[in-house]
């Protein structure tokens, strides 16, 4: 059986209602009862809890043979960062502790480039960690919680390290749903950084099919995922009012962006996970929006 955490949240609710499809035997852990009822039914056997709640031998019964750990508190939350720290790092040894070793076969981690720092230059599984922020903190040492995890049992443990992933159910506030909802209401997309910003956008459904490669093949270490190339900020407003249709257009906030740092160019290399997964993303930005708006 195959326990996925945060099957609510946005990443997590396409892996788990996707890949509940391809394998049989899987069961999620879900804060949000009625959350998890509007998405996903009576399917999958889910345990209405969160990090803080598991407890020492909770999936004992249930033979699990694989973790895909997509909980985390990445937002503001009540509690501040103590409450961070105690769901993303000690929630993940209560979880290791929660399920019974003897059947495990795999773990696979959603990590984040947020735990690379400032990202310049060639991108991949060596960068070094360099946190700068409480959450890039708690990643950076879940991390090292599953390195730990994999010396001790010699399990395969696969760390995704993820970019700026987009899809349906994304939290509006950030920046690319921010403009779809702009440009579907008709109303300009203000540029408020460097237009020239590099990101690197990489659509939900890349990364449900590369935590499905990682359950094939038994993923062992750290793997970078990107898409192909990285997209400036004017490129992604550009593309969200071409596949809207908007006839509003892009404008530019002058003094927010004279007082922006430079862009600083990077490149996010995933050889490795094509080499060891055969993994590669599937969708371009204008592919990914488009699947994006039909789903909403």
């Amino acid at each position: 059986m195959i326990l996925v955490t945060g099957a609510t949240g946005f990443v997590g609710s396409h892996i788990f209602g996707t890949l509940r499809r391809r394998h049989e035997g899987f069961r999620a852990l879900a804060r949000d009862r009625e959350k998890y009822r509007s998405l996903f039914g009576a399917h999958g056997r889910p345990v209405h809890a969160d990090l803080h709640d598991l407890r020492k031998g909770d999936f004992n019964e249930d033979r699990v043979t694989a973790i895909v750990h997509c909980a985390a508190e990445v937002w503001p939350v009540e509690g501040g960062d103590a409450r961070r720290f105690d769901s993303n790092i000690e929630g993940t040894r209560r979880l290791f502790d929660a399920v019974d070793h003897k059947h495990l076969e795999q773990v696979v981690l959603l990590s984040s480039f947020a735990v690379c720092g400032a990202l310049s230059g060639t991108i991949d599984e060596r960068t070094p960690r360099k946190p700068q922020t409480p959450y890039a903190e708690s990643k950076a040492a879940q991390e090292e919680l599953c390195e730990d995890f994999a010396a001790r049992t010699g399990l395969p443990v696969a760390i995704l390290r993820l970019p700026s992933v987009y899809g349906a159910r994304q939290r509006p506030e950030t920046v690319l749903p921010r403009f779809v909802e702009e440009a579907r209401a008709g109303r300009p997309l203000i540029l408020t950084g460097p237009p020239l910003r590099l990101q690197n956008f990489l659509y939900v459904a890349d990364v449900v099919e590369a935590v499905d490669r990682c359950l094939d093949v038994g993923a062992n270490g750290i793997f970078a995922l990107g898409a192909a190339r990285e997209t400036t900020l004017r490129e992604l407003a550009d593309t969200i009012v071409k596949v809207t249709g908007s006839r509003a257009g892009v404008g530019v906030s002058k003094r927010d962006v004279a007082s922006a740092p430079s862009a600083v160019p990077f490149h996010i290399d995933s050889a490795r996970a094509r080499e060891r997964l055969g993994w590669e993303p599937q969708f371009s930005l204008e592919q990914g929006l488009r699947e994006m708006l039909a789903a909403q």
